[in-house]
């Protein structure tokens, strides 16, 4: 699972006309109402147990990232209610243990002339699943056996 796809999961809870990308979609040309995301940084836990050994599927490390949400309305009202859509969308498509909201900045000079932005940091838990083994076609099996003393 990829930030990418976590987020387009979002796209359908917020407000009508609302525009949500990330770093490779993001029109920094388009007028609000906006939501961008963009990783900053991440850390790493301690490897996982459960599920993981040889051959057993399961997630081989948690990665907690941090985002900077930038959210842009056209004012300040409409700036509050994105943020408040942004954050229930959260909430109902992610566990309560996976998310956290690490605090706000709000802006309102340059890009902001036409609006009011709002920047979230964020923190999202995504794990690095495990990936199974490529295996080869078997091709064919030599097969010698004895019998009797003879080797077939």
């Amino acid at each position: 699972m990829g930030l990418e796809s976590v987020f387009a999961e979002f796209a359908p809870l917020l407000p009508p006309g609302t525009k949500l990308a990330g770093p490779d979609q993001a029109d920094h040309s388009s007028a609000p109402p906006r939501i961008t995301w963009e990783p900053v940084s991440a850390k790493h836990g301690l490897p996982k147990r459960i599920g993981g050994g040889p051959g057993r599927d399961g997630d081989l490390w948690e990665r907690d990232v941090r985002l900077n949400v930038k959210i842009w309305g056209k004012t300040l009202a409409q700036t509050e209610e994105l943020l408040g859509a942004f954050v229930n969308a959260a909430h109902y498509l992610l566990s309560q243990h996976s998310y956290a909201l690490d605090g706000e900045t709000w802006h309102t000079g340059g890009e902001t002339a036409s609006g009011v932005v709002c920047l979230l940091a964020f923190s999202l838990k995504v794990p690095i699943a495990r990936t199974k083994k490529p295996t080869r076609p078997l091709e064919a099996v030599a097969v010698t056996a004895k019998l009797n003393d003879e080797t077939v």
